[in-house]
């Protein structure tokens, strides 16, 4: 900043006459008006006064912002030259090579979404951190970024979803943007958590699966109907594996698609068959009540000796004993990829917080066959909730598998229709 323009001013000799004495003379023709104006009692005061007040605003302003500012000076040449730069606390672009943080995205419910999984609600350069990149042998790009934390997240529950992982997919044709759930309890060596597809009408579909580890697996390997493999080591216990050709085509029956797990010394430590058939659920009749899908088997029934119901009985209570691992609940299923995957589709389900915590009362064993049996049960309500549709004297199936009795696919798609979600199994 300068000093004021110098510029006659009308007023100054009589006001210097004043400060100065009347026989101050000043005659116009010499008179140099900046010398004049330096004369004036407490003018050097109030410069000097100025001078401090702004360099105590340039500090402050140095100390808040972090900027160096050794150039800027004050009208009397004071220099912030020697004034410490504070160093940044702003972070960009860091990246993490661990396992994600258990937590979800918004979702948009009702957006059509594939098996277990939800659309992109944000763009990748919003997302987070990247786990991996890779390309399948025939072309098929997966990307895979980090999710965030998810408020009230449960990892002790199995029953809930505790994060997503955003993928990028894309070949020749087409690039997508979806997201996948991540689900508590990581104690089971292999889960797959989607099974889909992507492409355009005109071209050919993309299959990829999205799958969830223990820290015991070394790698994930599936092998497709066609005989051609993918396999990659796992990163936070999430992996993503690809190949062209539609999902009902690379699986279309069980024992043709195989995903495995292996240790990281090579050993087999989980194997599961792949199969996706097009079982519809059934919906709710008016009035919200359930329709009882039971066993296609119209043999006359006969009540089961008591041994055999307490061994369906055990494993309809496990199977949804949120309490559980993975590892432990799956067994309990003819079909444990299945099972998994309409779990997930259940928990996102519009009433999917209704069976959050819930039990399995089974009231009634009926042998169909001596394989096949019809159970009746009933759904128990955590927290006195009321259910939002008739959950008692439910039908479901079980079948006898090896000498055990399991799960049928039909008992999930029944418990399906209760959070009015899909079920592919």
């Amino acid at each position: 900043m300068s000093d004021e323009a110098d510029e006659p001013d009308l007023n100054l000799e009589s006001r210097l006459r004043d400060k100065l004495g009347s026989d101050a003379q000043f005659p116009d023709a010499d008179l140099n008006w900046s010398e004049v104006r330096s004369k004036i009692p407490g003018k050097k005061k109030v410069i000097k006064i100025r001078n401090y007040l702004l360099a105590c605003f340039l500090l402050i302003l140095t100390f808040a912002t972090g900027f160096e500012l050794s150039d800027i000076r004050s009208p009397n040449s004071f220099s912030l030259s020697s004034v410490p730069r504070l160093p940044s606390t702003r972070k960009l672009g860091a990246l993490s090579t661990g396992p994600p943080p258990f937590g979800v995205f918004q979702q948009n419910r009702n957006a059509p979404q594939a098996q277990g999984e939800t659309n992109g609600a944000q763009s990748i350069a919003n997302i987070g951190n990247k786990l991996f990149t890779r390309t399948t042998q025939d072309g098929v790009t997966l990307r895979a970024f980090m999710g965030t934390q998810m408020e009230n997240a449960s990892t002790e529950n199995s029953c809930s979803v505790t994060s997503t992982v955003t993928l990028e997919l894309s070949d020749t044709n087409a690039v997508i943007s979806r997201q996948v759930s991540f689900m508590g309890r990581d104690t089971s060596p292999l889960f797959v958590t989607s099974i889909s597809s992507f492409g355009i009408p005109e071209g050919e579909q993309a299959t990829y699966l999205t799958v969830q580890s223990s820290s015991l697996v070394g790698e994930i390997s599936v092998t497709f109907a066609d005989g051609q493999t993918d396999s990659m080591v796992p990163v936070g216990g999430f992996s993503v594996l690809g190949h062209i050709g539609d999902p009902l085509s690379l699986f279309p029956q069980k024992g043709t698609g195989v995903i495995n797990a292996y240790s990281t010394s090579g050993a087999l430590v989980a194997s599961e068959p792949l199969q996706l058939t097009s079982i519809t659920p059934a919906s709710l009749p008016a009035g919200g009540s359930q329709s009882n899908l039971g066993s296609k088997v119209t043999l006359p029934g006969t009540i089961a000796d008591q041994s055999t119901v307490s061994e369906i009985n055990a494993s309809y209570v496990n199977a949804f004993d949120c309490s559980l691992s993975y590892s432990l609940r799956s067994q309990d299923f003819v079909d444990p990829v299945g099972y998994g995957l309409t779990l997930i589709s259940i928990i996102e389900g519009p009433g999917g917080s209704y069976l959050s915590g819930a039990k399995v009362q089974v009231v009634e064993v009926t042998l169909s066959s001596p394989t096949e049996a019809n159970v009746k049960y009933n759904i128990l309500f955590a927290n006195n909730q009321s259910p939002p549709a008739n959950t008692s004297g439910l039908m479901g199936t079980a079948e006898l598998t090896n000498g055990v009795w399991k799960i049928k696919p039909e008992t999930m798609c029944s418990i399906a229709s209760l959070a009015w979600s899909s079920c592919s199994i």
